[in-house]
């Protein structure tokens, strides 16, 4: 993840990357010309009455930082700016621009700091597919996860250990389903494991490929679903499933739904920093 500093009055530079504006007013003296801007985001800066209290009714810096810390405790909209800035920074550098004269004591470097300590997830998909179509339904999670700046671990099911898991902060499970109901073998061997996990609160998901014409259609998903929730892990998402192979609606819904998977998990690594912090 490459997050760097900079006043935005000094000259710009092909090393800048992304050029983002984090204050909430204009600077002064620089036209948008000159700001060669990819992004002004209102939605990080601190709140009026905030950057009022230290600009002009002289709040002292650790009462300030610790005003704004707060704020991006509890503003949605600042946790959303945080995700995008985060999953910009992890193919590109990305520069915070301000206009604050003091180089020690902005609101710039508490952001900065604090975009430092979110730890990429790590996201793990274990699929099981005997004709591909899981495979396939894998692959479109996976691509969706990486628009969010995660390169997820995809991993078949045969040769693969359900021990793995609690080295990720979150996992798919894909399924497809064979005979009356029942899980391939490669599958039946993580499921059979996972009752010796702690799973409790771990964002997961389920998907799979099945077959309309049998009773039981997609059944692998709903008993993989029924054992992950009856273990306590967060399925984050709505079942995917898919008769036979996917439609190309479907195709864009499975990278959509990798994306929403993998920005949930985003903000859930941006809360626990938070929360740290508050702790402390």
């Amino acid at each position: 993840m490459a997050i760097q500093l900079k006043r935005i009055y000094e000259p710009v530079s092909d090393s800048d990357g992304y050029r983002a504006l984090i204050d909430r007013l204009w600077p002064r003296g620089v036209s948008k010309e000159r700001a060669h801007l990819d992004e002004w985001m209102k939605s990080v800066a601190p709140s009026e009455s905030l950057r009022k209290a230290f600009h002009q009714e002289h709040l002292a810096f650790p009462d300030f930082r610790k005003a704004y810390e707060e704020e991006l405790r509890k503003d949605p909209e600042k946790q959303d700016g945080i995700r995008n800035l985060l999953q910009l920074a992890q193919n590109q550098t990305v520069t915070l621009l301000y206009a604050a004269k003091n180089p020690v004591e902005n609101h710039a470097l508490v952001l900065d700091h604090f975009l430092k300590s979110v730890r990429k997830p790590k996201v793990l998909i274990l699929y099981a597919s005997e004709m591909g179509n899981t495979l396939e339904i894998a692959k479109k999670m996976a691509a969706g996860i990486r628009e969010s700046g995660i390169e997820p671990v995809v991993k078949d099911a045969f040769g693969a250990s359900a021990d793995e898991i609690p080295e990720f902060d979150a996992f798919l499970f894909g399924s497809g389903t064979i005979d009356d109901g029942e899980l391939p073998d490669e599958a039946q061997d993580i499921y059979d494991r996972l009752d010796h996990l702690d799973l409790k609160g771990m964002p997961c998901a389920v998907f799979g490929a099945g077959d309309t014409s049998y009773e039981l259609f997609c059944e692998a998903v709903n008993t993989i679903h029924k054992k992950l929730a009856a273990l306590g892990a967060d399925l984050i998402l709505p079942d995917f499933k898919v008769d036979f192979s996917m439609s190309p609606e479907e195709e864009k819904k499975a990278e959509a739904l990798g994306k929403r998977f993998a920005e949930t998990v985003w903000n859930r690594a941006i809360r626990k920093v938070l929360q740290n912090a508050e702790e402390k």
